[in-house]
């Protein structure tokens, strides 16, 4: 990295230290140390998005906190470091988070009074879906669980350096770092030549920190919003079936799921507007199928797997066959959706909305629409598993969809009255009178 570059990465953490508010007292101003950038550069080349072992980021004694972001799109470093800053909205200086849901800690790690050392680096990793990766490491690292709501001392800035002082920011950083938080009191009861107080620059115990996912938006405030990888598609598929696959009461005509790029398509449009709300009927309509949908926000990027494991937690409230209230039969209609069994087709998305108060976006359609409040209590029918389909049957999930749909629920005796030559039976109940084997 040019020197050019250090200096403008440097700046612009600097620009947000001795902008806190209350001021700082004690506030360090950063430098750049080799020895991150290093170990920034050893990580971002593995083009893992999650923060690294402590080990990975350690140096003798010292350990140094961590940001990472992705872009889809190579983005400058003074925008790197305004995102990750953004995190201050949630931040109120002695209480920590406003919001217990949000996330404070990349700001907090950006203002830790003496996380003063920082080295940073970039990586382009081609396979990813977002493949800029942004990197910084700041030493020592910062924070300390139980300093989270005070990450500096307020006071009037350099008060507690007057001869060390450059614009706000103090200048005589120490090379040592306490790892107990009360060393104060034992230096004046045991003093500093007691034999366990040299060992008191252990690396201090560091909560989790925030790994925050950024992307370049387009025009009009609408949400960033990328195709899937087959990866992701698989995980999705697969983490679907398996709970499908493994309802209780068991279920003899449970279909397998599969992709559907229909259906992506317009998960895709919807979760682009940004709206964080399900959408209209008519904006869910499939190939003529009327699609079902689940969807959910979050202030952080979250695997799909914890997507959909947040949306399968609604099955708490549902017990097969039981009636209920329709506002407590609602709590379970995330889960009742994901187990409908005729619903074997689905698209997802994902949308990074920056102005949303909740920017993650995360959108599933399921076709054809589950949820239906005549069957609402039996999702599927319950028997051995493929017990309606043997012959068709892959892992306790049948593999014979249907390719018609049934206009109406009482096809079965309007066939049995009229016969399916009458066209407006057929017209109805087409699933019924096409469909013998598969399942409908």
């Amino acid at each position: 990295m040019t020197p050019e570059k250090q200096k403008e990465i440097l700046d612009a953490f600097n620009a947000v230290r001795r902008n806190v508010d209350p001021p700082a007292s004690n506030m360090l101003k950063m430098i750049w140390s080799d020895e991150a950038t290093e170990s920034a550069s050893r990580w971002a080349s593995t083009c893992q998005f999650r923060n690294s072992p402590i080990e990975e980021r350690s140096f003798g004694d010292i350990a140094c906190g961590e940001t990472i972001s992705q872009s889809a799109t190579a983005i400058s470093w003074p925008d790197v470091i305004k995102q990750w800053a953004r995190t201050k909205t949630n931040f109120k200086y002695g209480i920590g988070p406003v919001d217990p849901r949000k996330s404070v800690y990349t700001y907090t790690q950006l203002i830790w009074y003496n996380s003063h050392k920082v080295g940073c680096a970039v990586a382009y990793c081609s396979e990813n879906t977002f493949p800029y990766l942004y990197l910084c490491h700041y030493c020592p690292s910062g924070n300390a669980q139980d300093k989270i709501a005070t990450p500096y001392k307020k006071g009037l800035p350099c008060a507690d350096c007057p001869s060390d002082c450059d614009n706000k920011l103090c200048t005589k950083g120490c090379e040592y770092t306490n790892s107990y938080n009360h060393c104060a009191k034992i230096k004046d009861r045991f003093s500093c030549e007691s034999w366990f107080m040299a060992e008191m620059h252990l690396p201090v115990i560091l909560l989790p920190l925030a790994a925050m996912l950024h992307l370049s938006l387009s025009q009009g405030g609408k949400g960033l919003v990328l195709n899937l990888s087959e990866k992701q598609q698989k995980e999705i598929i697969d983490t679907y079936n398996s709970i499908r696959r493994n309802v209780l009461p068991t279920a003899s005509n449970m279909l397998k799921m599969s992709w559907n790029e229909e259906a992506a398509a317009s998960a895709k449009a919807w979760a682009q507007q940004c709206v964080g709300k399900i959408s209209p009927m008519k904006e869910r309509t499939v190939d003529g199928l009327l699609c079902g949908e689940s969807l959910s926000q979050a202030t952080f990027s979250r695997s799909w797997s914890d997507v959909i494991r947040t949306w399968n937690s609604s099955s708490a409230m549902f017990e097969y066959g039981k009636e209920k209230e329709y506002k407590e039969q609602m709590r379970s209609f995330a889960y009742t959706q994901m187990i409908w069994y005729s619903s074997h087709m689905i698209g997802c998305s994902f949308a990074y909305c920056q102005e949303n108060e909740y920017p993650y976006i995360y959108i599933c359609r399921y076709c054809p629409v589950g949820n239906i409040l005549e069957t609402i209590t039996t999702p599927y029918k319950s028997g051995p598993s493929c017990g309606d389909c043997p012959q068709n049957c892959e892992d306790k999930l049948c593999t014979n969809p249907c390719k018609y749909r049934d206009n109406h629920l009482n096809c079965a005796n309007r066939i049995k009255e009229y016969g399916c030559e009458q066209d407006w039976v057929h017209k109805g109940c087409k699933a019924s009178c096409e469909c013998q084997t598969e399942i409908k």
